[in-house]
């Protein structure tokens, strides 16, 4: 969750939400689901080990739901999450949080997708430099 976007939210959901049981199951059972998906939908490379090398993106987080009792609902759809490397998700969320506006005049996810393809566009444009 960008911190610019959801303020004192994005606290519990970071320290609490991505440790849970839940979450980890819910991210084990995308990949199982998905083996056709194992790469980054920023750079693009192919992840051979997607379950320990790969972070997923939310798109949404309509799925993700705190209970009363503390605990944690994990029912996002597949089609929210999305694989990074986890180098291309921080920059996604850097851009995300300092472009005023990817940041407040973007649904979350029309901001994923710009911000995807200016990090993807800044990327090969690095790699075609050398």
């Amino acid at each position: 969750m960008s911190n610019g976007r959801a303020g004192i939210a994005s606290r519990a959901y970071r320290l609490q939400y991505l440790k849970s049981k839940q979450w980890h199951t819910r991210r084990a059972r995308w990949f199982d689901q998905n083996p056709d998906r194992h790469q980054c939908c920023v750079c693009k490379r192919m992840e051979p080990q997607a379950k320990r090398r790969l972070e997923l993106h939310h798109i949404d987080y309509r799925g993700v739901t705190q209970l009363l009792n503390g605990g944690w609902l994990a029912d996002e759809r597949d089609e929210d999450l999305l694989p990074m490397h986890p180098l291309c998700h921080r920059l996604v969320h850097e851009l995300m949080d300092n472009d005023g506006a990817l940041r407040y005049m973007r649904s979350r996810k029309e901001a994923t997708l710009l911000a995807i393809a200016k990090v993807r566009s800044r990327l090969r444009s690095l790699i075609g430099a050398r």
